[in-house]
């Protein structure tokens, strides 16, 4: 690698933490898993419903910062940041095991400035600490086939013990482990085999050390798996079945809206020209592929699929996304002799990435609170008087959940002249109401919210889209009497 490279990637490594950083102090209840994290990190308390590698990572954090308020949110906040940058520098590795430093340059930019990576590098949520994690143990999976002994070993427990820490769905990882020498050649199964479960047990320790709580409360952890495992069976809010959408679901709602069309299009594409021509697929291709193949399944077939946000359940698949995007161009261009049709496809590349940069830079630019749409909804109703009352997602400090829970009559009577209500709570409730199989619940709820919307309101959209927990559409529902509503006007 030469120093021009080194350069090109150091640029990229810091243009990646800057996008991740860029307008990242939005307030704490924008996203709706945020403030319980915060209360988790400052009382020392966890309910395992995830492993708590980035609590922990918080509360060391918080020991230099020493904050004991709303302000430990930024602490995660650059944990995930950092995770974002992580997977960067990764991404590059794995790009250098195939590709020369041009094209592996390519796969880094596009992971740098990917929609999906760099608006969830902006939360303190743990999917980009565990795709971070993922890619190291990937990575030392790679390094343990090439040589499996106790110096592989080791790299690989401690990074998978990590991914173990920060996901429950990181266990696809052993999987994979132990599948992938049907993919890659490996010489000595039997050592591969007996030093991969040395590796197992090292990860189990990493886990342990990290997650000691569950040492002193197993029915904490016990209680937290069991309601991931109910969730991922049975569905949270709606239940989505993979047949109704033709196992597409997380491609139209996650995929396509996380790294763009063009990118979706080429990564597709990609994975396609690499069955073509398998036989001169390596050893990173084929990795990749039972990655994306086991971490875009499993969510497609769970019915769990919590709005808002759908993407971050297959976030983890994005590097491999662009990868593929990228070596599938790299491969065609290998092909063909005329040296146009191979610029053209690196124009094509080109552009799509730079659809890619654009729609990062807008998603990151609106993420600033001052632009979104729960702001502007307090500026109007600060502006127009009156008493409010907020359901979830449509501030920062809501009064309920769902204003399901209530009819128009009783908040009326209860003194409130507008309820705000948030497109990225009532949004399942529409989309549950034409889907089958649905709890009662489901429907029930809709129809409290046809009648809500009976009254009139005011809408709110974001001036570019909605993306992940940043600008929900916002309905201001005014029920003031309808003389009150006439001399307003």
């Amino acid at each position: 690698m030469n120093s021009g490279a080194k350069w090109f990637l150091g640029g990229l490594l810091l243009l990646s933490l800057i996008l991740n950083l860029w307008n990242n102090d939005f307030p704490v209840g924008y996203h709706g898993d945020e403030p319980k994290k915060v209360r988790f990190t400052l009382n020392y308390e966890q309910d395992f419903h995830i492993p708590i590698l980035m609590l922990q990572l918080a509360r060391l954090g918080n020991l230099l910062c020493g904050f004991e308020d709303e302000r430990v949110v930024l602490i995660g906040r650059w944990v995930s940041a950092l995770s974002g940058v992580i997977i960067v520098f990764f991404s590059f590795l794995f790009a250098k095991r195939t590709m020369n430093d041009r094209w592996a340059l390519l796969v880094t930019a596009g992971v740098a400035v990917s929609p999906i990576l760099v608006v969830h590098a902006h939360y303190m949520k743990e999917d980009m600490l565990f795709t971070a994690c993922a890619m190291a143990a990937l990575w030392f999976i790679l390094k343990f086939i090439d040589h499996p002994h106790w110096k592989t070993a080791i790299p690989l427990g401690i990074t998978t013990g990590l991914a173990w820490s920060a996901h429950y769905k990181s266990a696809l990882l052993v999987l994979i482990a132990v599948l992938i020498p049907l993919l890659i050649s490996i010489p000595k199964k039997l050592s591969y085999y007996g030093y991969l479960i040395a590796a197992g047990f090292l990860g189990i320790y990493v886990f342990l050390s990290v997650n000691y709580p569950i040492l002193e409360a197993p029915e904490i952890f016990l209680e937290g798996v069991r309601h991931e495992g109910a969730h991922a069976a049975t569905g949270h809010s709606i239940s989505v079945s993979p047949l109704e959408h033709w196992f597409s679901f997380h491609l139209f709602n996650s995929v396509i809206p996380g790294l763009t069309l063009s990118v979706t299009l080429l990564a597709v594409t990609g994975i396609i020209v690499l069955f073509f021509w398998w036989k001169e697929t390596q050893d990173v291709d084929r990795l990749f592929l039972l990655f994306v193949v086991f971490y875009y399944l499993i969510p497609e077939i769970s019915p769990s699929k919590p709005p808002p946000g759908y993407s971050r359940y297959i976030l983890q698949i994005a590097p491999a996304m662009i990868y593929f995007s990228v070596r599938g161009i790299q491969l065609l261009s290998n092909h063909f002799e005329n040296s146009y049709a191979r610029k053209g496809l690196v124009l094509l590349l080109g552009i799509s990435l730079s659809i890619s940069f654009g729609d990062t830079l807008q998603l990151d630019y609106y993420m600033n609170w001052k632009h979104d749409t729960r702001q502007q909804a307090a500026e109007w109703l600060s502006q127009t008087g009156g008493k409010p009352f907020f359901e979830q997602y449509a501030a920062a400090k809501n009064d309920v959940r769902s204003i399901g829970d209530f009819t128009p009559e009783e908040l009326r009577n209860q003194g409130y002249d507008f309820v705000v209500a948030s497109d990225f709570r009532y949004e399942r409730y529409y989309r549950g109401a034409i889907t089958s199989g649905q709890d009662e619940y489901i429907y029930n709820r809709h129809r409290q919210y046809e009648e809500w919307f009976t009254f009139p309101f005011v809408e709110i959209r974001p001036v570019y889209r909605s993306f992940a927990f940043s600008n929900p559409t916002v309905r201001i529902i005014d029920l003031r009497p309808a003389q009150k509503l006439a001399e307003s006007k």
